[in-house]
């Protein structure tokens, strides 16, 4: 099996504005994470087969079919609606444009121009493992109650099999032995899912349910409707995205 990359790539942000065709290092930042994917899918060819940016804005496309490589990478940058409301439904509008209907997929966000290679390589050769895949998802050890109290961080718990059992913003599992039931550690969520491509055509055919109505969390409908997701867990979390005009000089000054 092997697996798609597709970059969501919305234009407008609430945080940092455009911030996807920001350009002070000579290209824009979208072009980075699209670069930064080309060195994944050449680091293991045998793992994937092709990018895909699902893009919002004519913007987005041009500067992503301006990138000059010399890579043989098949990079294609397609536009979707505007009026999706979540990745996956951006997501599954352009795997049918692109005409993607075998293997697998994993997103990469567009504003993560950092994300370890070694971290998305050992995620395909994680879920190649498995024997049942339909979706998987990656999580990190949480500590500290400061960070598991935190509504913003979204914390999992697993099966003995690395199911996810629950994902929620509140401090799960409640533990009866310490002080307000909150945890010694936790597993965090990162937000990076891997679909086997039919599973993502019918999930985002599938009706809120009142798990993912109540946390604002998307992944809650998979587990609602009987989805597995598998969690790979790694020993930390990713580099964070570029989220402000602070996070943006801070990868300017690490170029």
């Amino acid at each position: 099996m092997k697996f798609h990359i597709i970059i969501p790539a919305r234009l407008e942000s609430c945080r940092l504005q455009k911030k996807l065709l920001l350009d002070k290092s000579g290209t824009t930042l979208i072009n980075h994470t699209v670069l930064r994917a080309i060195e994944i899918v050449e680091t293991a060819p045998e793992l994937f087969s092709s990018i895909t940016v699902a893009a919002d804005d004519e913007s987005i496309i041009s500067t992503v079919n301006s990138i000059k490589t010399s890579s043989t990478v098949k990079v294609r940058a397609v536009m979707t609606s505007i009026d999706h409301k979540s990745g996956s439904d951006r997501i599954a509008e352009a795997i049918n444009i692109a005409g993607i209907t075998e293997g697998a997929l994993i997103n990469i966000q567009g504003d993560e121009p950092e994300i370890p290679i070694e971290v998305v390589v050992g995620f395909a050769k994680f879920i190649s493992a498995l024997p049942d895949f339909q979706m998987a998802t990656l999580a990190y050890p949480l500590i500290g109650s400061e960070n598991i109290l935190n509504p913003n961080l979204v914390k999992v718990v697993t099966d003995s099999n690395n199911n996810a059992l629950y994902f929620s913003r509140s401090a799960i599992p409640y533990s009866r032995d310490c002080p307000n039931g909150t945890p010694a550690s936790a597993l965090g969520h990162i937000g990076i899912y891997a679909y086997r491509i039919s599973v993502i055509k019918k999930f985002v055919e599938l009706d809120q349910g009142t798990l993912e109505i109540s946390e604002k969390l998307e992944q809650l409908r998979a587990l609602e409707n009987g989805i597995p997701i598998a969690v790979q867990v790694l020993k930390d979390s990713l580099p964070k995205g570029i989220d402000t005009e602070a996070d943006y000089q801070d990868f300017l000054n690490r170029l």
